[in-house]
């Protein structure tokens, strides 16, 4: 098995908990990716010596990776300096799946029981780099965020190990996500937030969160057919009608819900409040913020005009008792 030379932030999973000491899962799944690529490349150049070399290092580190799984907890950890499986529910454990070192069996209990599961990683918008039930979960970086180099690696891992459909929802997550903070704050962000989905930290970062670019499918278009300003795919991944500009009927565009009010398409009162979305937010309204405003006016007027009137008075008053005349 394997481990990083140096201790601390050596795997890149910076904040992530470690044991200290021990092994380390996502090393000897990284040694195991390696291996297995170069007898592919092996074989393809017919280099008969190094196939064989390398075949069998794959087949020594992948039956080396099984001491990683705790079968009471159907997942893969890494283990402490005394070789005891260090139970932390996250990215690390999930590359033996990813790099196919898996057994059917163990791939569905990782995808069923922690990969699909929103308790502990999956989010509308991709999976969390440390399960949400980790006492040292919280959504900063490695403890919890969502990193999109790891999600690509997910999604191909996903495909190759026959769960189409399941990779095709996350493809379709991550990129409408992506797509919302891009038309919100105009970056593509270095991460995005385990809860609110949010991108964050480093923004213009054209790093790893670029990977999107390669979940796109060939069929995906930047059309807007309604002009909504959300495109026919996003509408598609959220649900709203890319030929209605108003799904939910309720006055305000698809893509003003979104994008600018954060209430739902779907839903022609968001709140249950028993007002629509567009009374709540009257104030973007071309009609109505004018008859409120031009009411809140005259009140204000009104009131401010009378008050006037008897501080006035009084003054006048005031300056008759001063003459003598009252």
């Amino acid at each position: 098995m394997f481990n990083w030379v140096v201790k601390g932030m050596e795997s890149g999973m910076d904040n992530f908990p470690r044991p200290s000491g021990g092994e380390r899962v996502d090393m000897t799944a990284w040694m195991y990716m390696a291996a297995t690529k170069m007898r592919d490349m092996a074989e393809v150049l017919e280099f008969d010596y190094d196939f064989t070399f390398y075949n069998s290092e794959a087949q020594q580190i992948k039956e080396k990776l099984q001491n990683f799984w705790n079968n009471d907890l159907g997942f893969y950890v890494d283990l402490d300096s005394a070789d005891k499986l260090y139970n932390r529910i996250g990215y690390p454990g999930l590359l033996p799946f990813v790099f196919m070192a898996s057994s059917p069996e163990k791939a569905d209990a990782v995808v069923n029981d922690y990969l699909t599961n929103p308790s502990e990683l999956w989010t509308d918008g991709g999976i969390r780099s440390l399960s949400k039930r980790d006492r040292d979960y919280e959504p900063h970086y490695w403890a919890g965020d969502i990193w999109i180099n790891i999600n690509y690696l997910i999604v191909k891992g996903l495909e190759e190990s026959g769960y189409q459909e399941l990779a095709e929802t996350l493809k379709q997550n991550i990129l409408a996500n992506i797509l919302l903070e891009y038309l919100r704050t105009g970056y593509i962000w270095e991460v995005y937030d385990g809860n609110s989905l949010k991108g964050k930290y480093n923004h213009c970062f054209a790093g790893w969160s670029a990977l999107v670019a390669l979940m796109i499918p060939p069929t995906w278009s930047p059309l807007d057919t309604d002009g909504d300003d959300l495109t026919d795919l996003l509408e598609s991944t959220l649900g709203t009608d890319p030929n209605n500009p108003d799904t939910d009927g309720d006055g305000l565009k698809d893509g003003e819900e979104v994008l600018t009010f954060g209430t739902n398409p779907l839903e022609a009162d968001s709140d249950k409040d028993g007002w629509s979305d567009l009374h709540d937010f009257w104030p973007t309204n071309a009609v109505l913020p004018n008859v409120f405003i031009v009411a809140a006016v005259v009140v204000i007027g009104t009131i401010g005009f009378l008050l006037y009137r008897k501080r006035k008075k009084s003054r006048s008053v005031a300056r008759r008792v001063d003459d003598g005349v009252v």
